[in-house]
């Protein structure tokens, strides 16, 4: 490395981005459903997670369809089957995502 100029090399491994996975895209979207995708990419953003572009959340959510966890509405907004509900955990406790749902509607604004 030496030869090139180049000192200190750093080695990484596997994604160095904190790429949101399915079940984190499933449980976001249960809590603030119905969503557009944009919508959804401020969400995730917000949470701390990398979202390369609006088209790779785009892929990721019609293969989320395509398994029947997510639906889409003619207007563009996403939201969970009845499948997709089962996937994302849920409990009594202050960390459930039935609870984040309750909170997150009573910020919404109507």
């Amino acid at each position: 490395m030496k030869l090139y100029g180049i000192e200190g090399p750093l080695v990484m491994y596997g994604d160095s981005e904190n790429l949101p996975s399915n079940p984190t895209i499933l449980r976001k979207l249960k809590i603030h459903a119905p969503l557009t995708t944009e919508q959804l990419v401020e969400v995730l953003v917000s949470s701390r997670s990398v979202v390369p572009n609006t088209r790779w959340l785009q892929t990721k959510l019609d293969a989320l369809r395509k398994q029947g966890f997510v639906v889409r509405s003619p207007e563009g907004k996403y939201s969970l089957t009845e499948l997709g509900l089962e996937l994302v955990p849920y409990g009594k406790v202050r960390s459930s995502s039935d609870v984040e749902r309750a909170l997150a509607l009573g910020r919404r604004k109507w």
